[in-house]
């Protein structure tokens, strides 16, 4: 058996329609998808032609929906969510994490191909999962019998882009007055590269952008010890020796030789397990960068099956507490870099 499933993307861009109709497409069959329909609906006098000349009153289309039919989920080992105007299935988190991951692949693949020839372009592609409501900016989508058409009455279940909607709540701090109040007195200079680039491997995890993901932690990683040796300002023969002869060996010179060397200690020292994570990050980063990719052979590598959300979120939770732990090594004048 399988399972059909239907999904509204909003786009986080907007495409560009030669006459203001629907188009269509069904994508050619593969291991994973038995079916698979993109259908580009226009924005209904998206333009006003009266503040446009003619140049630029093209039709566009700034969302389409999906109709896939997936192999390899059976969609009766699922319970019945409703049953409406037909069936809705009740997918676990963990089984649409991995559908969305399978429609994301092959409608980006398509969507880039089409750029190529349409000349289109668009910065992001279209994120699709269901973690923290990371789908696009919104998809409806509904999981039903491969056999059921899908009309114009629809049912179904709706997940807004919103990050902090429920992601890691006891982690955030509320704004409040005092914060703001260390920005008036000047306590904050705003020069944290490495935490910029920590933000965006959290943005791409969850929008399982997992390859950017591993190299936005290494940048931040690499950053922000570097900041660290460089805050430290000292006019040394030997750190200038360890920062040369270690290039090639950024994890095992910074934090661990050179952290000793300056401060007395090395991030090994106090958690092991931080320091083979940053490993496992740089050794992820080489691979994207010296192959093109990451395959099973990389993932051999560092003793995982996969690159998912959930490792993704061990990688960068231990990321955090590196950074944390090497703050906690340095004297206070360090600790508000």
């Amino acid at each position: 058996m399988s399972i059909k499933v239907w999904a509204k993307i909003k786009l986080p861009y907007i495409l560009r329609l030669e006459r203001e109709e629907v188009y269509d497409i069904e994508l050619p069959i593969d291991n994973e998808f038995s079916f698979f329909k993109v259908i580009f609906f226009p924005n209904i006098d998206s333009i006003d032609n009266t503040n446009y000349s003619t140049k630029y009153q093209e039709s566009s289309c700034n969302y389409v929906e999906i109709e896939a039919i997936l192999k390899r989920f059976d969609c009766f080992n699922y319970p019945i969510l409703k049953t409406t105007i037909y069936k809705l299935f009740d997918v676990p988190k963990k089984d649409m994490i991995e559908i969305f991951k399978l429609i994301n692949k092959k409608l980006n693949t398509f969507l880039m191909e089409l750029s190529k020839i349409t000349n289109m372009f668009w910065i992001e592609e279209i994120a699709l999962n269901p973690i923290s409501g990371v789908i696009g900016t919104r998809t409806d989508f509904a999981f039903v019998e491969p056999e059921t058409v899908i009309g114009n009455a629809r049912s179904y279940l709706t997940i807004d882009d919103n990050y902090m909607e429920e992601t890691m709540l006891e982690e955030i701090t509320p704004l409040n007055n005092n914060i703001l109040e260390s920005f008036r007195n000047g306590n904050y200079i705003l020069k944290l590269i490495w935490h910029n680039y920590l933000n965006k491997a959290t943005k791409a995890m969850y929008s399982s952008e997992y390859e950017e993901f591993i190299i936005y932690c290494a940048i931040s990683a690499e950053s922000f010890i570097k900041q660290i040796v460089n805050v430290a300002n000292r006019e040394d023969v030997v750190l200038d020796k360890l920062i040369e002869a270690g290039k090639n060996q950024m994890v095992h010179t910074y934090y661990k030789i050179i952290l000793k060397y300056l401060f007395g200690k090395s991030l090994i020292e106090v958690e092991e397990v931080l320091h083979k994570n940053l490993i496992d990050i740089f050794t992820l980063r080489n691979e994207i960068m010296h192959r093109g990719y990451l395959d099973e052979t990389s993932f051999k590598k560092v003793g995982i099956q996969e690159l998912n959300f959930e490792q993704a979120e061990i990688y960068l939770s231990r990321l955090n507490r590196a950074i944390a732990v090497c703050l906690e090594i340095f004297t206070g004048e360090f600790r508000d870099i």
